[in-house]
């Protein structure tokens, strides 16, 4: 085998790897955006509902959120838990009721 295609076969072999690194990363990124984005949907309607009716609204509406989209993206725990804390920031705070 000569240099030239040893250097054509290297030259392909790091292509190829550059392009699965991409893919990955970009999947990645697809999928915390589309997360994200559930997330961000589930804060913005639970939001509209009475005081007492937003945390449990909130905490299951996530947890389907984690369900509809576990098997479409791999994401790791700490990147979902990053996704969750920031949505939790837009919940509205439930006023206490006063007697």
């Amino acid at each position: 085998m000569t240099k030239f295609n040893r250097a054509i076969i290297a030259s392909a072999a790091l292509a190829g790897l550059g392009m699965a690194i991409f893919a990955s990363t970009a999947q990645a990124a697809v999928g915390q955006t589309a997360l994200g984005k559930c997330y961000d949907s589930v804060v913005a309607a639970c939001n509209k509902k009475p005081d007492h009716a937003v945390n449990p609204c909130v905490n299951s509406g996530l947890d389907q959120c984690d369900e509809e989209h576990a098997e479409s993206i791999q994401l790791p725990g700490t990147t979902i838990g990053k996704l969750r804390a920031n949505a939790l920031r837009s919940v509205r705070p439930v006023m206490a009721s006063t007697k």
